[in-house]
């Protein structure tokens, strides 16, 4: 009798969970859900969440509202996330920075691959190699044979370790053997005025906060970031293809909820935002702010993250950049 009462509740539990997560999925979101951001307002990371936040407004018919908590580079939102109720009502806006967090600060209170449950990887766009005009190169070739004809004379900048304009740029010296000096800023927008009025020669910023600059000749770009041209720009070369063969880095965004969350809450989120951005005009709206859909399962999401974590943990050790040191 008890084997068989025994042999019930394995067969009868993971279907009553099942069903408990579907009804879950179809009474959610039963009020406001919250995407939490870990940087200043205004930035890129910023506006996707409250691009995000408008979709799943419309979507799910009711508010979606962005709330920002920035601090320890981005490690105050992450581990406010990491420890919130797991119900789908707090998501968190995750980009290459919210990976890299962990692997240079031994005091972040979160781990990236174990708190959170990935929901869907929205898009990704390439950072661009920008040079003041003053500068007299034209290629990634003829920057990287001046940086090694004058070390440590010319200097980049960046939104301070950890970001992925810094990451791609520390990638660049390490793969061209050059030794450009590193100016950290408030944030990647502030880099871009410095280099604007000629207090540093280079930066990496993502490519849509740059067009402006380029457009008008303020700056001149050297290269994109990703492995093939940017659609938001196709007269730009790859690094890869002007210089330095094999560089590639692409600053991501997506997102997570806390480790735990409904299988149904993710899949209904992860339907939504699928449908969305996968439409011509959800493509046009992320082309227009220079990033370009790439969607999948939670399951790739969660592939691409550990993809991603292991290659910056590999690449940081290699180049001698470890927790807490920031050189």
């Amino acid at each position: 009798m008890k084997s068989v009462q025994a042999l019930t509740t394995i067969f009868v539990l993971p279907i009553l969970g099942a069903a408990g997560s579907q009804s879950c999925a179809q009474s959610y979101p039963a009020k406001p859900v919250r995407i939490i951001v870990g940087s200043a307002a205004g930035g890129n990371t910023d506006l996707a969440a409250r691009l995000y936040a408008q979709k799943l407004t419309d979507a799910l018919g009711q508010p979606t509202v962005v709330d920002i908590r920035v601090g320890a580079s981005g490690a105050i939102a992450s581990a406010y996330v990491a420890k919130s109720t797991a119900d789908g009502y707090t998501l968190l806006l995750a980009s290459t920075q919210f990976l890299i967090t962990p692997i240079l600060s031994k005091s972040a209170n979160y781990h990236p691959l174990k708190d959170f449950s990935p929901i869907i990887l929205v898009s990704q766009a390439p950072a661009v190699l920008l040079v003041h005009p003053s500068l007299p190169v034209r290629s990634v070739a003829q920057l990287i044979d001046l940086a090694k004809a004058k070390p440590a004379a010319l200097s980049y900048g960046s939104g301070g370790i950890g970001t992925s304009n810094y990451l791609a740029a520390e990638l660049f010296k390490a793969m061209a053997q050059v030794d450009i000096l590193h100016i950290p800023y408030k944030g990647a927008a502030p880099a871009v005025t410095g280099l604007l009025g000629g207090e540093i020669h280079v930066a990496f910023p993502v490519l849509n906060s740059a067009l402006g600059h380029l457009k008008s000749g303020r700056l001149r770009a050297l290269g994109v970031s990703s492995v093939k041209r940017a659609a938001a720009a196709p007269d730009i070369p790859t690094i890869t293809d002007s210089g330095l063969r094999g560089y590639e880095t692409s600053p991501w965004a997506g997102l997570v909820a806390p480790a735990g969350t409904p299988r149904g809450v993710v899949e209904r989120l992860n339907a939504v935002l699928e449908k969305v951005f996968s439409s011509s005009a959800g493509r046009d709206q992320l082309m227009a702010e220079g990033a370009e859909f790439v969607g999948g399962t939670p399951e790739q999401f969660g592939a691409a993250m550990q993809s991603e974590f292991d290659k910056w943990t590999r690449i940081l050790k290699a180049i001698g950049i470890s927790a807490e040191s920031g050189n």
